[in-house]
């Protein structure tokens, strides 16, 4: 995706041809060079979305503990889960 915005800005491809190139989609580079302020890693390397509720340390302990639970035969509900996660 920063070679194809690279080429775009750079007035080396069109944005046809460079989506079809380096097989990304075109909308999706378009949107990316019209961030004219940013350079094309930060324009990539943007994190959309939400922002994750737990830490990635609570996160894996979570994901270890059902899988611990999984394996003792203990399966775990998705309400359990969640209920785990807010407590």
């Amino acid at each position: 995706m920063i070679r194809a915005i690279s080429a775009v800005r750079n007035k080396e491809m069109g944005y046809l041809l460079a989506s079809k190139h380096f097989k990304v989609p075109k909308s999706t580079l378009e949107d990316y060079v019209k961030h004219t302020t940013k350079s094309a890693d930060e324009v990539v390397s943007t994190k959309l979305g939400r922002r994750p509720a737990l830490s990635k340390d609570v996160e894996m302990d979570l994901v270890n503990h059902c899988i611990e639970m999984d394996q003792r035969f203990y399966g775990l509900r998705s309400c359990d889960i969640r209920r785990l996660a807010f407590q």
